[in-house]
């Protein structure tokens, strides 16, 4: 499955979406679980495994560390032996490090196995900053040695093991709750990781990572306590379904008033995803297969949507729905009813509003009659028009805008929002004093009557970014 920069998709639009669709395991977990492979010297498998780039990837940088892995991706099941693990070449490790952030998570597995990993530069989506902080910190408090000054990336060394730690994430960050979990299950004594990311996807590797032998405990306060076990085994695991992809098909077919039934979709992953479909008038129907979506007809209803955490609203589904908002006529229509709704507030990430703005362009490419929002403009009618497509990768879970802002405003007192990049604020009054950094979402001050009980919040900007 190699990149081709030539690739280009052809879409004749105009029509409804309606059929059947299977969606596979979430991409967010399998490369995760195949990561955690290296922490046994004996043979794992995956089943449910979709059949993307992101799969390669992760099974070329296993190879290039000794690791035997078999893709079938017409069956969905990936095959790995762990039996060997080696140090990769420096050099081979280098031209893949800029596909992904994935090496990252291979520092723990690697250190109980070799005593000493190699990370290379990190490459990633382009979602906005996403240092490794939280990962190497971690590290350091599990006993690691971290040696930046390397001239081709990070060195990794535990000199004496990795032991148990009290680790506090001051954001629930994905990845660095992946790392700590990774490093933990085999170091000495215990390990205490509060203020932990809890995503279903992190829920299914501490699944994988029981099955393998290690001993992993989840408070309700975010709070992972994990023992530490002499050696762990191979698994077999069977990934949860992904629940970005449900989504999409979702909004695929309320933007094109289709009809979808999603096979493998499931209720329990979705719950916040299914409240907003449902008030922005969309019909859903859940059964023990899947999940059927569709467009009841008549005009949908404006919805504040803000981005958050899990249990909060997926940043990865605001997309795909915004995208409904902008087929001929709707726009007008909710702009009309409501100037300050819908809003897909940005809480995670600051860059990934660049993958809305580009449908926005696609709009205002295919026309404008000045009778509507002058952000996105309702299209005339049907135009074929070139724009490139921004893809999130698998590998981006360390989701802040700015760490020291993150930390700093989590604090008790006054709640906080982050407003969108404060280009073109020119017809925007902020609430409250904001922080003025070009290109920066900014921090504004909730007065507090705004945060009393049943007090309701509209956003005042009705989509992200500014005029393109």
């Amino acid at each position: 499955m190699a990149e081709n920069p030539d690739d280009v998709l052809h879409v004749e639009g105009g029509k409804p979406l309606n059929g059947t669709i299977k969606v596979r395991g979430a991409k967010n977990f399998v490369s995760k679980a195949m990561v955690a492979a290296l922490l046994a010297p004996g043979k794992s498998v995956l089943k449910n495994v979709p059949e993307i780039r992101d799969v390669h990837v992760v099974s070329d940088l296993l190879r290039l560390h000794g690791v035997d892995v078999d893709v079938d991706g017409a069956n969905g099941i990936v095959t790995i032996d762990a039996s060997r693990v080696q140090l990769a070449d420096v050099a081979d490790v280098d031209t893949l490090s800029g596909s992904s952030r994935i090496p990252i998570l291979f520092s723990g597995p690697l250190v109980h196995r070799l005593g000493e990993a190699f990370i290379p530069a990190l490459g990633g989506c382009a979602i906005g900053g996403r240092p490794i902080d939280f990962h190497l910190e971690t590290l350091r408090k599990l006993g690691a040695t971290v040696d930046k000054e390397h001239k081709d990336g990070i060195h990794i060394t535990a000199p004496n093991g990795l032991h148990g730690a009290k680790i506090h994430l001051p954001y629930p960050s994905v990845g660095a709750t992946e790392q700590t979990l990774l490093a933990a299950v085999l170091a000495e004594g215990k390990t205490e990781l509060s203020g932990a990311a809890t995503e279903p996807e992190i829920m299914d590797l501490v699944c994988v990572l029981q099955k393998m032998g290690a001993i992993i405990s989840v408070d309700v306060d975010r709070t992972f306590r994990i023992e530490g076990v002499k050696e762990l085994q191979g698994y077999t695991h069977t990934s949860l379904t992904d629940r970005i992809e449900a989504a999409s098909w979702a909004s695929a077919a309320l933007a094109t008033h289709g009809d979808i039934f999603v096979k493998g979709a499931t209720q329990p992953e979705m719950i916040t995803f299914l409240n907003v479909f449902r008030k922005v008038g969309g019909k859903f129907e859940v059964t023990d297969k899947g999940i059927r979506f569709w467009h009841p007809g008549g005009d949908l209803k404006p919805v504040a949507i803000e981005t958050d955490v899990h249990p909060g609203f997926m940043t990865d589904w605001q997309q795909p729905l915004v995208v409904q908002f902008l087929a001929p006529g709707v726009l007008g229509r909710l702009a009309a009813a409501a100037r300050g709704g819908p809003d897909p507030g940005q809480r995670p990430v600051d860059r990934a509003r660049d993958r809305v703005r580009e449908p926005f362009r696609l709009h205002q490419a295919a026309g404008r009659d000045g009778c509507h929002h002058p952000v996105v403009p309702r299209v005339p009618g049907l135009a074929a028009v070139p724009f490139p497509a921004v893809q999130l990768q698998a590998f981006r879970r360390d989701l802040r805008t700015d760490p020291a802002d993150r930390t700093r405003h989590r604090r008790a007192g006054p709640a906080w929002w982050v407003q969108p990049s404060d280009r073109g604020l020119g017809r925007v009054r902020p609430l409250g004093r904001a922080r003025h950094q070009p290109d920066r979402p900014r921090l504004c001050r909730l007065p507090r009557q705004t945060r009393s009980v049943g007090c309701r919040l509209r956003l005042i900007r009705p989509f992200l970014g500014s005029p393109l």
